[in-house]
């Protein structure tokens, strides 16, 4: 009996232990498995937090994309947005300004000059804007300024960069007329400057305006041999290949040679280039403005003796007529001449009297009157221009009360002018140590040449009583 009892004492004993141990192997177990559970837990909250952070952000992304698409939505619904592109382009075309000018240098570009551009402006707003304006030839034809000058230290990305926008502006102005001021100095030792002018002269059926006024530079040129400059030349070689210009109406051409002291006696107005680059300019049926300054009339061989210029007078005289009898200016109503002496001024007018004998308009500013002798004998035996018949407003504009007076003196008995109703007279400066009697000159040339047809009289620095004024009450006289 003692012996199953503690047998049996032994074996529950056993058990007991077996039940503990099993107990801590499940809380063991039951540890490790909340210990695993608390990790991944904590870390499937890491990854929801995550997720929902990315979703935020994405929802977030979204809705700004959406905004921006919403606010791009409700800009096309402005009033500007639903105007067709017809009209935009009619608003730009007001919108510009009255003074634009683009100026571009033949060896650089103007960058101040390039911000004004209002055009350039209009293209930068948007896509729809830039269509629009690249699209309307108007915005692009404002007056092209090209200056030519001395860059030869300047990099040619710079040459190519002010080329490129010169043509640039000549292609978005297509088909619409061109406005060009050609200005500056040429020279044998410049940069070429013959690209420019020729893509100009590719375009010479569109130019409505020219203003070309060149100087061309002979300090250097000490030598007859070295007359006309090789630039000189080159420029008329180029100006000639124009052959037609229907649409331009208003021509100022001008070129201006810089002498050296040793060269003074040689005259440029001799060279036969100037008068065959006058020529191309022939064909124009639509000119209506003409101005020549300086050096652009024909020459008279005869009013000179100076043996450097003989060699040129059997040439320039055959060019001088050929002009004459191919110049087609139809509808020419004004012609201004500037700083010509009045000689070549008055000849160049008989000259050319089928030509300017329909003009309304006749401007005649700072005339030369060096070597002019006013001596009565002589004067008897001037031919007469000739009748402007349709000549309604004479100008006339001199820097002193000396050479106005030579001027009006010398044009008294050999213009007429049945039909002059306006005649104005400008001095600029008056003697006053030796002050010349204009009233009297302009009271004798009224009194020859208009004063049955004269309405209105413009004095401007003209002192005294205009006598021949007394008899003609129906002018009105307006003084400055």
């Amino acid at each position: 009996m003692a012996s199953e009892s503690l047998h049996a004492t032994g074996c529950h004993s056993a058990s007991a232990d077996r039940v503990d141990d099993t107990t801590l192997l499940l809380k063991q177990a039951l540890d490790e498995s909340r210990l695993y559970f608390s990790h991944f837990q904590s870390q499937t909250k890491d990854s929801v937090e995550r997720v929902q952070a990315d979703s935020n952000a994405v929802h977030r992304d979204d809705k700004e994309v959406f905004q921006r698409y919403l606010q791009v939505l409700r800009s096309q619904l402005a009033p500007i947005r639903k105007l067709p592109p017809e009209l935009l382009s009619e608003i730009f075309v007001l919108s510009l300004p009255s003074t634009v000018t683009y100026i571009s240098y033949v060896g650089v570009l103007d960058l101040m000059e390039q911000k004004s551009l209002w055009s350039l402006n209009l293209v930068s707003i948007c896509k729809g804007w830039h269509d629009v304006a690249t699209n309307t030839p108007q915005l692009w034809t404002y007056p092209l300024n090209i200056k030519f000058f001395m860059s030869s230290s300047l990099p040619s990305p710079w040459h190519d960069n002010a080329n490129d926008i010169d043509s640039c502006l000549q292609i978005l102005s297509r088909p619409t007329p061109l406005s060009l001021l050609l200005t500056g100095e040429i020279s044998d030792s410049m940069p070429d400057w013959r690209n420019c002018l020729q893509s100009l002269i590719q375009e010479s059926s569109r130019w409505q305006s020219l203003h070309l006024a060149i100087d061309f530079d002979y300090e250097n040129h000490i030598d007859d041999h070295d007359f006309p400059s090789r630039s000189h030349r080159l420029f008329c070689d180029v100006l000639s290949s124009i052959e037609y210009l229907p649409l331009l109406e208003y021509l100022h051409f001008r070129i201006q040679i810089a002498w050296s002291s040793s060269i003074e006696t040689i005259l440029h107005e001799y060279f036969l280039p100037t008068v065959e680059g006058a020529k191309v300019f022939r064909n124009a049926p639509n000119l209506r403005y003409l101005i020549l300054d300086d050096s652009l009339l024909p020459i008279n061989e005869h009013s000179t003796s100076d043996s450097n210029s003989d060699r040129y007078s059997d040439e320039t005289d055959l060019a001088r007529r050929q002009y004459s009898q191919q110049v087609l200016w139809p509808n020419l109503e004004a012609l201004e001449i500037k700083h010509v002496q009045v000689e070549s001024t008055v000849e160049y007018l008989q000259l050319h009297h089928d030509v300017f004998c329909h003009l309304r308009i006749l401007i005649l500013t700072d005339l030369d009157i060096r070597g002019l002798w006013l001596i009565p004998s002589e004067l008897e035996g001037r031919k007469p221009i000739g009748a402007f018949n349709q000549l309604t407003t004479l100008v006339i504009h001199e820097p002193t009360d000396l050479m106005m007076y030579e001027v009006l003196y010398y044009l008294r008995d050999i213009i007429t002018l049945p039909a002059l109703k306006s005649l104005d007279v400008m001095v600029r400066a008056i003697d006053d140590a030796e002050p010349v009697n204009l009233a009297w000159t302009l009271s004798s040339f009224i009194s020859n040449r208009c004063a049955q047809t004269l309405e209105t009289l413009h004095l401007t620095g003209v002192c005294g009583d205009i006598e021949v004024l007394n008899f003609l009450p129906h002018v009105k006289v307006f003084r400055r």
